[in-house]
């Protein structure tokens, strides 16, 4: 009866063992993402804007269901107004506060695509953690502008591809 209980619990051990691994795999993106949102949400511009050259355009567009300037970008439009409905700030902060999701989102897909090559999982981490808190990622990403959900769709792609 000794032998079971032991056998059983050396099992255990090997379970926890091979799932260590994938814990870790799954635990640095998800610390890349929490730390680039980290840093991401005390600079997010908190209401309105007029340093971009569209101003508030984008936030009035999503808030109507309206078309922007041409190309009109209706992805985006759609995916902000689903910002909307959170009920955090008011809705020019909320669709902020998507740019700087979809920001944290494109370094980690850039985390996964520096992972394609081997080397080493901290130095894929530092390299997109690197780029995240670049000036102008930074920049793109506090603020209602189509750069970071674009960054994130061509993350996307290269990764699939």
């Amino acid at each position: 009866m000794g032998s079971d209980c032991l056998a059983g619990g050396d099992r255990g051990a090997r379970v926890l063992r091979k799932s260590t691994p994938s814990l870790m795999r799954a635990a640095i993106p998800v610390a890349v993402f929490g730390l680039t949102l980290a840093r991401y949400n005390p600079t997010l511009t908190p209401s309105l804007s007029y340093s971009s050259p569209d101003g508030n355009e984008p936030v009035t567009i999503c808030y109507r269901l309206g078309l922007a300037h041409p190309s009109g970008y209706p992805l985006f439009t759609c995916l902000r107004s689903c910002f909307t409905f959170f009920p955090i700030g008011d809705v020019a902060h909320r669709i902020n506060l998507m740019s700087a999701v979809l920001g944290a989102g494109s370094v980690v897909l850039l985390y996964a695509i520096a992972r394609l090559v081997e080397i080493s999982r901290l130095l894929d981490a530092f390299s997109a953690l690197f780029f995240a808190f670049s000036r102008t990622s930074w920049s793109h990403a506090v603020i209602a502008e189509v750069y970071a959900p674009n960054l994130l769709v061509v993350a996307l792609a290269l990764r699939l591809s």
